[in-house]
């Protein structure tokens, strides 16, 4: 009877384990899934991150040649006091 119990026991045993790994792959799973979904949006910042200054850049150059043809319009006009 005792060999039957401790048959028993090795095979609850068996079963806790394999419950337990079943239950850490999926959490692996999760992890694996959420770092890859911090991954997507960290790629996504930086793509958004380098369009801005791109277009930042493009707005400065614009800014400068606004200004110089404002000069060029004063100049023109004979206002030489631009603020």
């Amino acid at each position: 009877m005792n060999l039957k119990f401790s048959f028993i026991q090795k095979i609850i045993f068996i079963n806790t384990i394999s419950d337990s790994s079943s239950k850490q792959s999926e959490g692996i799973e999760y992890i694996y899934t959420s770092m890859k979904e911090v991954n997507d949006v960290t790629e996504n910042i930086t793509a958004v991150s380098e369009e801005s200054a791109a277009v930042a850049q493009e707005m400065q150059a614009q800014a400068i040649n606004l200004e110089n043809n404002i000069k060029e319009v004063a100049t023109i006009f004979g206002i030489d006091n631009l603020k």
